[in-house]
């Protein structure tokens, strides 16, 4: 083997621009590798190689301004009349929502109390109505007794009204 003469592949060809544009739309590099038909591996070291920094920080910098850019074509999208994208980003991002929702803890002793209150009033309305029924129930036998008893003591082939 002479001396001076690279052993292996030839290195391939990067296109830098185009590694670029893939992070912004959020591609990870073994996304972007077989578009230059090397390995994911192969891109790491070449952007140490290139940059002098790791594929993670060189990386970082191009998602967030793919996602920037995705958040200000929304923004925009919204603020000329599109009432979808507003709803979207008024509940994603300012936390709007469509209900009211009253945070209630039953470990709260007021709330408990009430809670323990409203079950005692429905089982005091049951109650009642049982009651009612009850002396209707009552009512009916007591009539329905007296009726046999002017029955029983009248003289017979008498009519009782």
């Amino acid at each position: 083997m002479a001396l001076g003469l690279k052993v292996g592949r030839p290195e391939k060809e990067i296109n830098w621009k185009i590694v670029e544009e893939l992070l912004e739309a959020g591609c990870s590099a073994a996304e972007i590798a077989p578009h230059f038909d090397i390995h994911y591996d192969t891109l790491y070291t070449q952007v140490e190689k290139k940059f002098g920094i790791s594929f993670t920080q060189y990386s970082s910098k191009f998602k967030q301004k793919g996602e920037s850019s995705i958040r200000k074509k929304q923004f925009d999208k919204a603020l000329k009349g599109d009432n979808m994208m507003l709803i979207w980003l008024g509940k994603n991002r300012l936390k709007q929502s469509d209900q009211q929702h009253q945070d209630i803890s039953i470990n709260d002793p007021k709330i408990g109390d009430t809670i323990e209150l409203a079950k005692l009033r429905t089982e005091n309305a049951k109650l009642k109505e049982i009651l009612n029924e009850s002396k209707a129930g009552i009512e009916y036998l007591r009539g329905e007794q007296a009726s046999e008893h002017l029955v029983r003591s009248s003289p017979v082939g008498e009519n009782v009204q």
